[in-house]
This record gives structure tokens, C-alpha cells and sequence, in this order.
């Protein structure tokens, strides 16, 4: 049990770390608002989704026949029967 304290006693720890390195380099921008309200403010607003909006991707409307096409590659995709006996005689031979 006490193993289990420490490793979310560290994990905690972690956070608090990690939000207060945040906090360091956003005070360093002069627009953004200062300090734990300022923190406060922008997971409020990010919750909300009144954060800067991302841009999003023009969407491609393609048919699967397109994309196989487009994705496939000239010659064969798999070794033969006879490819695979000959490398494995060539294997052997080595060894």
C-alpha cells in the first residue's frame, strides 16, 4: 500500500511541476494574463472550446478503388513458391 502512495504522491508531483514550468514560460508572453487565474482562465476557455480554433484539414473525398491505386506499387507483392524454395536451398548451402 505504501508503494502505491509514493508512486501517486510522485505522479502529483510530476503535475505540479510540469504546471508550474507552464505557468513560468506563459508569464513570459505580454498578452497573456499572469499568474494561477490566468491558468485557471485558459483551461476554462480550452474546456469551453473558445481557445484558438484549429484549422482543420480540407477534406478529400476519395473512393477505396482511388487510394488502392494510388498506394499500390508496380510488380509482385508476395515472394512465389518457387522464390521461397530457391532461397532457402541458398540458405542452407551456406550454413
Amino acid at each position: 500500500m505504501i508503494d502505491y502512495l509514493l508512486w501517486l504522491a510522485l505522479a502529483l508531483g510530476a503535475a505540479c511541476v510540469v504546471f508550474y514550468v507552464a505557468l513560468r514560460t506563459a508569464a513570459d508572453a505580454p498578452d497573456a494574463p499572469h499568474g494561477i487565474r490566468g491558468f485557471v482562465a485558459d483551461v476554462r476557455a480550452g474546456l469551453r472550446g473558445r481557445g484558438p480554433a484549429a484549422v482543420e484539414p480540407e477534406s478529400q473525398i476519395s473512393t477505396l478503388e482511388d487510394f488502392l491505386s494510388a498506394a499500390s506499387r508496380p510488380g509482385q507483392a508476395y515472394l512465389g513458391p518457387d522464390e521461397v524454395a530457391s532461397l532457402l536451398e541458398k540458405r542452407s548451402e551456406r550454413s
